[in-house]
């Protein structure tokens, strides 16, 4: 009764639901065995005007986290958007290890022809690329890692979606406490 008079608001209301993808539901109580309960309760509604300006919008379900419920990410077309090359960030885990401010210092200290802004921005260029390197060598592949564990637990839990099983539930908390 309670969703028919919320479907019949959102007609009244000329408010659609938006296409997903990804898990079919967003929330979860993590309890454990079979008492474990999911449900689709978070949704996105989108107006005449969104659609005609966004046709291609969707709205995808991620990885539950530190919630019982899934973060939504709403799509506004079918185009990736990324452009140029991949952004460099520091990562603040980096600021804790000794051998980080010598990999800067080195880089720093290196005598460069340019002058001004073209010799700050060779310095940067040259920072990025030996940073990436001292990165894979003190961290290994830490980022490939994590999104195998991200992947290993969505997929889990889109098993668990569907039907119960104890070891599911096993697989799905030993790859949260690795995460």
């Amino acid at each position: 009764m309670a969703m028919d008079d919320f479907n019949r608001c959102l007609d009244n209301c000329g408010l659609l639901k938006i296409p997903s993808k990804g898990h079919k539901l967003s929330w979860c109580h993590s309890q454990e065995g079979h008492a474990q309960s999911w449900a689709r309760l978070d949704r996105v509604v989108i107006n005449e005007n969104f659609l005609r300006s966004f046709p291609l919008a969707s709205m995808e379900y991620l990885s539950r986290k530190t919630s019982y419920h899934s973060p939504m990410f709403i799509k506004g077309s079918s185009v990736d958007g990324r452009y140029g090359s991949e952004p460099f960030w520091i990562q603040n885990m980096w600021t804790h290890r000794p051998s980080f401010l010598d990999c800067v210092a080195a880089v720093w200290r290196e005598p460069s022809l340019e002058k001004g802004f073209y010799k700050l921005a060779s310095k940067l260029k040259k920072m990025k690329v030996a940073l990436k390197s001292w990165h894979r060598r003190v961290f290994g592949h830490v980022n490939n890692t994590i999104k195998e564990l991200e992947e290993r637990i969505e997929l889990v839990e889109d098993k668990l979606q569907m039907e119960y099983h104890k070891e599911l539930e096993l697989e799905l908390l030993v790859s949260k406490a690795e995460l």
